[in-house]
């Protein structure tokens, strides 16, 4: 078992805690070339991806989850015109 350390109070009154580091989410590129992976890697695995608006929940597509696909192409089309578009994958209930 491994012994989890115990910080002390630093004695010149700065505080005891390291200085938080920048908050940085994955996948935030600006370009959106790493949502693009994602979702082509979802894809690739047999789940049928969306793209959603950025920021929210409403899909971008016409059809909405009835447009949902594996198929690459139409992945990279949509996220050359949408590149900020959030990603969902559909289940579809057999």
């Amino acid at each position: 078992m491994s012994k989890i350390p115990v910080r002390r109070p630093n004695s010149d009154n700065s505080p005891s805690h390291p200085t938080p580091r920048p908050r940085v989410r994955r996948g935030s590129r600006q370009d959106g070339s790493a949502a693009l992976l994602v979702a082509q890697d979802y894809a690739a695995i047999g789940l049928p991806v969306i793209p959603l608006k950025p920021g929210g929940k409403r899909p971008v597509t016409a059809h909405g989850k009835d447009d949902a696909t594996t198929d690459a192409e139409q992945i990279a089309r949509w996220w050359s015109e949408w590149p900020m578009a959030n990603i969902v994958f559909a289940r579809r209930v057999v």
